[in-house]
């Protein structure tokens, strides 16, 4: 199985300083007892489980089942072994852009890979993680000024305190701006309840009018770009390697930050087509899909129970509504018909009438639909456009 020797039997859990150099720890999780005689049909099982581990010290010719055998009398029974676990350190050097140039980055990767085998189908499951640690580097870089890299490092984190600096002032003039808008709303209440009691209270278009949606978007802008800034920062200088955490938050600022974009836009008449129309048709395909939803569900379940046993695609929920969903999108739809694992002639033909009837009715009726509903919209809008922008005649 591996390449290794010097063995010695050590705990599960391992820190960072613990899985250094070139140690593997090697867990099993079993049943205590899995003994199986197919040609008698007989087994004897003891359902409680049992994690045993081994600190392995690498070398280039090992074996671990002849050493499992020869120091720990152990052997791996494949018919208990549920969960079969490797933890590894690895050292990297990541050499980077040669213009414009940038130091190497040392790093110290913690990898665990896991076989599992609770679910018994005949096909492990593997995951494989990662965990990546910086490291000082003992650099030696021959004809190089390393006050550049320096100087360029310095330029990008003087660029992120002003995004960071530009961020903060925008929060709090946002929030300004909110709470200002929420008491004007407070005292157009209390003067219609004074003054006007006859007359109905303020409509959710009226209020609307006070806390504007395009304000609420770029605080939350504002809430992404600040810790993803920090982050990123915290990078530069190598004292964390949060890079999911980074790319995520500041990759949803960017998303937010383009459609505020479309606020300034939305002044102009003709550019603000797309929002009236979104705003007319939103409610009514909303209401549309919440029906839609309820028979997509249906089919969810019933392919999840029918062909979860026959098909990988549909081998838990999960699965089964990504196929669904890019069966409407136009996924291959050939190698989902394809892959039917079955010789019963009733499942093999249920999955034809399924996806069949999934397809055209989704395909064909319910997107037809949603697109009908969506250009009604547009015609609305357009007409509406249309009688503002007529010159009004004197009778």
């Amino acid at each position: 199985l591996f390449d290794y020797h010097d063995h010695s039997t050590g705990k599960s859990s391992r820190s960072v300083s613990e899985l250094t150099g070139r140690l593997v720890n090697v867990c099993l999780n079993r049943f205590k007892t899995c003994r199986i005689d197919p040609t008698t049909h007989t087994y004897v099982l003891d359902p409680h489980t049992e994690n045993i581990c081994f600190a392995i010290n690498a070398s280039n010719d090992f074996d671990f089942e002849k050493y499992l055998l020869r120091v720990h009398n152990e052997t791996i029974n494949y018919c208990g072994l549920n969960l079969l676990t490797i933890e590894f350190g690895l050292y990297a050097i990541q050499v980077k852009n040669q213009k414009p140039f940038s130091l190497p980055d040392c790093y110290h990767f913690l990898v665990k890979i896991i076989f599992d085998n609770n679910v018994r189908t005949g096909k492990i499951i593997q995951h494989l993680n990662s965990e990546a640690y910086f490291r000082t580097c003992n650099q030696k870089v021959i004809q190089h000024n390393a006050s550049f890299t320096l100087i360029r490092r310095n330029l990008l984190i003087a660029l992120d305190s002003m995004v960071l600096f530009i961020s903060v002032i925008s929060f709090i003039l946002c929030a300004r701006s909110l709470w200002f808008g929420h008491c004007l709303c407070k005292e157009v209440r209390r003067y219609y309840s004074r003054e006007r009691p006859n007359e109905s209270p303020l409509t959710w278009s009226d209020i609307q009018i006070f806390y504007s949606f395009w304000y609420f978007l770029m605080i939350i802008t504002d809430l992404l770009v600040i810790p993803g800034t920090i982050i990123k920062i915290a990078i530069l200088f190598k004292t964390i390697d949060l890079y999911n955490a980074a790319g995520l938050l500041l990759g949803l600022s960017s998303l937010f930050s383009w459609f505020c974009i479309l606020r300034y836009l939305s002044f102009f008449p003709k550019y603000n087509l797309l929002f009236e129309t979104a705003q007319k048709a939103l409610p009514l395909i909303l209401r549309f899909l919440l029906c839609s939803l309820i028979i997509y569900c249906g089919f969810m379940f019933c392919g999840w129970i029918v062909l979860g046993p026959y098909h990988t695609k549909f081998r838990t929920l999960s699965t089964t509504f990504e196929t669904l969903f890019g069966l409407i999108n136009g996924d291959d739809m050939y190698a989902t018909y394809a892959n039917i694992e079955t010789e019963s002639v009733y499942v093999w033909l249920f999955s034809k009438i399924y996806l069949y009837s999934f397809i055209c009715l989704f395909i064909y009726v319910i997107s037809s639909l949603v697109i009908a509903l969506i250009i009604d919209g547009y015609d609305t809008v357009k007409v509406s456009i249309f009688i503002q922008q007529c010159p009004k005649t004197e009778k």
